[in-house]
Order: C-alpha cells, then structure tokens, then sequence
C-alpha cells in the first residue's frame, strides 16, 4: 500500500467503525425503549390487578361453579361483570389440572359493567377455550378449529343465563406458522356481553 492511499484507508476505515457503533447505538436503544416500555406495561397491569385482588383471588372457586342452561335471561341489575377462562395454550392439549386463570378480556368491557370487587359482582363469565385437529393443509400442517365455550352465570341467583360455543373455523389457506392458530374471538365475546347487559355506548 502506497504512502498516499493509506490515509484514505484509515479514514474508510474510521467511517466504516463508526457506522458500525451508530447502528449498534441505535439497536441497544431502541431495545432499552421496547424494555422500559414492557415494564411500565407491567407496572400497569399489577397495579390493576391489585385493585380486583379479591376477585383474582376466586378465581378457582368462580371456575367451579356449574349449572344447567335452559333459556337466556337478563342478568341481575345493576350488571357487574368478571370473567374467568382456563389456561389456555395454542397448540397444546388442555387438561383440566392446568387451572384456570381471570381473563384479560375482562379489562376490554365497558368500565360501566366491569366488576371491581368480589362483594360487587353480579354477572360471572366462563371461558373454556380449546382446539379440536379437524384436518391437514397440503403442506401437511394441521388445521385447528377453536372453541370457546362460553357461560353466563347470575351470581344473585346461582342461575346459568346463556351458553353458546363460539366456533372459529380453520383459515382455508396458510402462508405461515402463524396462522395455524385462530384467535381467540375477543370482540365476540365482549358483544354477547355487552348485548346481554343491555350496555349501549353513548
């Protein structure tokens, strides 16, 4: 290398590591942001859930409760609603000893008619959420169908109001993994909710 092309070298050389430090700079921030950010989400979540402990806490007993469903009825006014569901997992095989857990749908309800307190509830709703193999694609995947079994219970009346089994067929076609999976249907389950209560948006 000739005297005069090496401080070119140097400066490429120079510009390259800097670049190099710029984009890592860059991705350790970003990556500090996206941590940061799960943590306050996290903070928000406990600092909710401590506010509906006493419900949380019941959870397992509120998963218990049975009952026969003969017809759909309005729920006990005023309508304070807390939802439970089982453990659910796509892909895996639910068994009942994988406990149940209080649904996070429950925070996507109207403010109006969620429960805040054990003493308050009026209205409880059970999930019980699975998938059923009902076939193969071409490429040899399976194809899933999901259920969620769904049941309303009057807690003023120890009286099941409404059941339904919300069907989620597999996608006809799949491009990726991704889709091998129905989503719980969440915007559902919190209609049926809503249009049970009598809640109207205003």
């Amino acid at each position: 290398m000739s005297r005069r092309s090496r401080p070119k070298a140097i400066i490429i050389t120079i510009v390259v590591i800097s670049v190099i430090a710029f984009i890592a700079f860059g991705i350790i921030t970003s990556q500090n942001a996206d941590i940061e950010n799960q943590n306050k989400k996290a903070a928000l979540l406990a600092e909710k859930e401590l506010k509906i402990s006493d419900l949380i806490n019941k959870v397992d007993e509120y998963a218990a409760i049975k009952g026969e469903f003969t017809e759909i009825k309005s729920p006990s006014k005023p309508c304070k609603v807390f939802i439970v569901q089982n453990n659910f997992t796509p892909g895996l095989a639910q068994t009942p000893d994988e406990g149940y857990i209080y649904s996070p749908i429950y925070y996507e309800l109207p403010e109006e008619i969620q429960a805040k307190s054990a003493s308050e509830l009026t209205t409880l709703v059970q999930l019980n959420i699975f998938e059923v193999a009902t076939g193969k694609y071409s490429n040899g995947d399976t194809a899933y169908t999901l259920h969620v079994k769904m049941t309303i219970i009057d807690m003023t009346k120890s009286e099941v109001i409404f059941y339904t089994d919300l069907v989620q067929q597999p996608f006809t076609n799949v491009s990726n993994d991704s889709q091998l999976h129905r989503q719980i249907p969440e915007y559902e389950i919190i209609a049926r909710i809503e249009d049970l209560a009598g809640y109207i948006d205003e």
